[in-house]
């Protein structure tokens, strides 16, 4: 069995979880009995300046393009003839996570975060937008502000986002695993030469990706 050596992108990694929080949000507590409209885009997009919901004839307004949704309040709280009506713009999801103080030396704004979820077979774009300037001392953590791509609408808040912090980007010549062989201290693959020979070559390992 033959492999093709070519160059292939390795990295080091932080791996860690957080919570979806939308990038901006607005809240309306609605009283039942003063809608004067009932057909409310619950679930849909609302343009900025389009009118969400009429109340004893006043119209309010959404302030920014975003997903319109509904909370109840809980059975026993004062007033719950009435409903929280919610504006979530998820052109982007914002993650704060916390990452230990020992990789606070190669965080930094700007490096690439891959985002995963159970929900979704793929991954989504993210970049740390913000680090820290203190470091927690009850947790020994440093935040992370991470920004992350979600044109299609598919991540919402409260999701749990599985973060994988990108650094130390290198190109190098890949080799699958299982053609590098160990004698020792010392690491070798076979090469096969144009005549279909094969030499036993020394080589020295470096990221496994």
């Amino acid at each position: 069995i033959v492999e093709i050596v070519k160059n292939s992108e390795f990295f080091d990694k932080i791996e860690t979880f957080g919570t979806a929080v939308a990038l901006k949000t607005q809240n309306f507590r609605v009283k039942k009995d003063e809608i004067t409209n009932q057909k409310i885009k619950f679930g849909q997009t609302v343009n900025k300046g389009e009118v969400i919901i009429e109340i004893k004839g006043e119209k309010i307004i959404a302030p920014f393009k975003g997903v319109l949704g509904k909370r109840e309040l809980a059975q026993g709280v004062l007033g719950t003839d009435s409903f929280i009506l919610t504006l979530d713009d998820i052109s982007s999801i914002m993650l704060d996570l916390k990452v230990p103080e020992s990789y606070l030396p190669v965080l930094k704004a700007g490096l690439n975060v891959d985002i995963s979820t159970e929900s979704y077979n793929k991954n989504f774009e993210g970049i740390i937008e913000a680090v820290s300037s203190r470091v927690d001392p009850s947790t020994r953590s440093v935040l992370c502000s991470i920004k992350v791509s979600n044109p299609n609408l598919e991540l919402v808040p409260g999701m749990l986002l599985n973060a994988k912090i990108i650094y130390n980007k290198v190109q190098a010549l890949g080799v699958p695993e299982t053609s590098v062989l160990i004698q020792g201290n010392t690491a070798f693959v076979y090469k096969v030469l144009e005549d279909s020979s094969v030499e036993k070559v020394e080589v020295k390992i470096s990221k496994r990706s």
